[in-house]
């Protein structure tokens, strides 16, 4: 229980205005985009907060970087028997997307809640 005659005073700290320069709002849209992204990404925490993001990153994208990458490098040199390509059609690349499903669902739900209240 609090006593009566404990000293109490109020700091009056004063209003005090900005002076200093205004960016706008898309900087200030940029800054909070960045920042939730930085935090997503388990950046200036410890290691082993970046490793659940960074590997369901990598595993989102690493199958089409891949094939694409041995696309690019490969060329028309990657051919199999009557002359057909070992590597998938161009319609088949919408199947990276399905694939990548799971991995960034899991992502969303890892990084939502840090960036919607990072306590």
């Amino acid at each position: 229980m609090a006593r009566a005659d404990a000293p109490a005073y109020i700091a009056d700290r004063g209003y005090h205005h900005y002076d200093g320069i205004r960016l706008g709002l898309l900087h200030s849209l940029w800054v909070i985009t960045w920042g939730a992204i930085m935090r997503a990404m388990g950046m200036r925490r410890p290691f082993r907060t970046k490793i659940m993001p960074w590997a369901l990153l990598l595993a989102s994208f690493a199958p089409a970087v891949l094939v694409l990458g041995i696309r690019i490098v490969a060329g028309s040199l990657v051919t199999g028997s009557f002359g057909r390509s070992l590597l998938p059609s161009d319609s088949a690349y919408t199947s990276f997307f399905v694939d990548a499903r799971l991995p960034v669902l899991l992502f969303a739900g890892l990084a939502a809640p840090d960036v919607l209240c990072p306590d």
